[in-house]
Formats: structure tokens, sequence, C-alpha cells
């Protein structure tokens, strides 16, 4: 008999993840799969997370132009086939903000489909636990794709002591593979990573980019990739040179006027003294 925590769980709650109805009563290879998914996720690194409800999105009145272009290339990334795209700009120009006005739009649009947001700080100023985190946002609203990831896991549970190209390979593009005669996301969706250049480890950062277009590449991955950074050389220099160049949307904030940015914000502000 299992000592499993999760063992005869059906509706349970960890930390901000919400694992309600992720198995059935009697799975508990499911639930043993689940914790360990858990384990390897950085859930302080997502939309969900507490830290993240403090952090500001962009005043109503500015920003409009790049986050409409933003939200176009979302709802044609399917028909253009071009899943991957950079936002970039200097520190301090607003990405961050920006990103997470994408994040709400879209999941008032139900257009998302999950998040990672690199810091500086312990825990999510590196890569390692990027690809569970993901799969495990996949998992909301998709319960072919989940039972296929928490089979994967429960097949091979060493999968999270291995590199991140194989991670990606088992927990995301296998059971995509698996369910894709589901379709279980019709319509196209986003996932947002932001600050790459807060990952401390450049070679991890030339993996994330390398990750993101082996995915949004992959005739099975139903998802577009809007990733953001400071022009950092090794960033910057990947994303100038092919295949990237050519696969990827490139949004430069110097392309968008802040001034009639500054002007609203101003004028909105002074209408309040």
């Amino acid at each position: 008999m299992s000592n499993s925590l999760f063992q005869n769980a059906s509706q349970f709650s960890t930390g901000d993840f919400n694992t309600n109805n992720y198995f059935s009563a009697d799975s508990a290879d499911s639930a043993r799969a689940l914790e360990l998914l858990l384990k390897h996720t950085t859930k302080e690194a997502t939309h969900e997370s507490k830290t993240y409800s403090y952090a500001p999105t962009c005043h109503p009145s500015t920003r409009k132009i790049i986050k409409v272009d933003i939200i176009d290339f979302i709802k044609e990334s399917r028909k253009t086939l071009l899943g991957l795209a950079w936002l970039s700009g200097p520190a301090g120009a607003g990405k961050s903000c920006i990103q997470r006005s994408i994040v709400e739009e879209c999941l008032a649009e139900d257009v998302f489909a999950g998040s990672f947001f690199f810091r500086s700080d312990f825990g999510r100023d590196n890569a390692d636990g990027f690809v569970a985190t993901i799969a495990h946002q996949l998992c909301n609203g998709a319960p072919h794709f989940r039972e296929a990831l928490l089979k994967k896991i429960s097949f091979d549970p060493s999968i999270f002591k291995k590199s991140l190209i194989v991670r990606v390979h088992h927990l995301i593009h296998s059971p995509l593979e698996d369910v894709y005669e589901s379709q279980e996301w019709t319509d196209p969706k986003v996932i947002i990573v932001d600050g790459l250049d807060e990952c401390r480890d450049s070679a991890q950062r030339l993996q994330v980019i390398h990750l993101l277009r082996i995915l949004t590449q992959h005739p099975t991955f139903p998802f577009c990739v809007i990733v953001s950074s400071r022009p950092e050389f090794d960033i910057l220099a990947a994303f100038a040179g092919e295949p990237y160049w050519s696969i990827t949307r490139k949004f430069f904030l110097y392309n968008y006027d802040s001034n009639e940015d500054l002007m609203a914000y101003l004028v909105e502000e002074f209408t309040h003294i």
C-alpha cells in the first residue's frame, strides 16, 4: 500500500498551484508523479505567484500601440507559422510591465497558456525549473495532456535530473504528440517568458532560446512564445543570427515613440489634481 502524502486525494492545493481534479482517487502513480512535478517547478516565477501580484502593469493610457501589435501577433501566429517573438529594450523601459499587461489581456481573452518571469533573486535567476513550470501550467484545462505528462513522469521519475533539452522532449513534446489528435487547444495561446537576461548563467540563457525555437517549430506545439529581455550581447547575438532571425518576430521598444505615452499619462494624472 502506498504511503504517499496524496493517497486517495482528489482535490487539494499546493501553495499557489491549483491541483484540483488532477487525478482520480485510485491513481496513486499519478499522485506521486504530480508531487514530483510540483517539487521541480518554480512557482514564484509564474503569473500566479504572490510576488507577481504586487508587480505593476502598464498604465491603461500607455503602450497601446505595442500591446496591440503583440496581441495581433498572438492571434495571427498560427496563420503566419511564426511562433516566437522577442521583446527587447533597455533596463527600465517597461518590458516587464508590457508583459504583465499582455498576461492580463490574454487571461481575459482565454488565450493564455503559461508564464515564467526570470528575476535576479534566488530561485528565479536560473532555468532549472523552467521546463517543469511551463509543463505544469499547460495542464490547466487540458486533462488529456495532464494524463500523458504524469504517465511520462511515472515511467521515468529521474527526468528532472536530465538536461533541459531532454526534459522538454519528455515533459512537453512527447505528451503533446500523444494527445495531438484530441485538439485540446483549438485557439492560439501564448506563453510569456520575461526577463531572460536576469538568468545569471549565459549558457542557460542560450539554452532557453534554443528550447523556445525547438518548441515553436514543432508541428504539435500549439502555442506561440513571447520572450523579453535587455539586449545583452549573448541574447542579441543569438537572435541576430540564423535560424533565429528569420523565424522570430522582433519588438524593439526604440521603434515605439514614448512621448505620446508620457503625455497621456501626465494629462490623466493632472485631471486628478
